[in-house]
């Protein structure tokens, strides 16, 4: 699976899942002194808009897919070995994790400005992102590997401030990160030989995870406020 053949997937995939509507931004990059190719798609929230707290959600997506890449996937497995290390090759090969990185963020507009919350309440609001948020985006391994790999994980919310002319800090947005590693199938000179499965079930299960992880990112900053408020 080549890069044109991996955007087609992920393209459908996109559009499977609702997205790629009015509002989504994507922006592709070929890195000249590396010859990488750099994805970036950043989506708006659809509930996002006028409310009380006037959080703007986004969810952002990329990838990078190396020359490396791009050269095992100009020609076969096979003969990709036969060029590496010659007519005899007992070396067996394993498909390739592409990463794609997920951050939810949320944003305040300008004239907005919270105080932060303390300690407690901080411990408690990201203690409610783990029962609403994390589920979508797990930690699991594929023990299917000769050598396991985690393949799916999420990381600790982070914060971002202003510190006013007093020495005050003020929320200004919150961000989570998460990944996923796509396995793409491998092309073989063996017509017999059988094939690697198509990435699309992943894809679509990766674009599910985004569209309820937004919904609950969405749900839990509700409660950042309120558990500010109480702090």
């Amino acid at each position: 699976m080549d890069y044109a053949q991996f955007r087609n997937s992920w393209d459908e995939a996109m559009r499977h899942n609702g997205f790629g509507k009015l509002g989504t931004l994507v922006n592709e990059r070929i890195g000249l002194a590396a010859q990488d190719r750099l994805y970036q798609m950043i989506i708006p929230h659809q509930l996002s808009g006028p409310s009380p707290h006037m959080f703007y959600v986004t969810a952002e997506l990329f990838w990078r897919w190396d020359a490396l890449l791009s050269a095992r996937f100009a020609t076969t497995e096979e003969d990709l070995l036969t060029e590496i290390l010659g007519r005899k090759h007992p070396v067996r090969t394993e498909p390739h994790y592409l990463r794609v990185d997920i951050v939810l963020h949320a944003s305040l507009p300008g004239d907005r400005f919270y105080p932060l919350p303390g300690g407690a309440a901080w411990r408690d609001w990201v203690a409610e992102v783990a029962s609403l948020v994390a589920p979508h985006f797990p930690m699991v391994a594929d023990d299917t590997a000769d050598h396991p790999a985690v393949i799916s994980w999420q990381e600790e919310p982070e914060i971002q401030v202003q510190c006013g002319s007093g020495g005050q800090l003020y929320l200004l947005g919150v961000s989570l990160a998460a990944a996923q590693m796509i396995r793409l199938p491998r092309q073989w000179d063996d017509p017999g030989r059988r094939s690697d499965p198509q990435p699309d079930a992943q894809l679509d299960e990766l674009f599910e995870r985004v569209n309820m992880g937004m919904d609950a990112w969405a749900g839990a900053l509700d409660e950042l406020v309120i558990t500010r408020r109480d702090s």
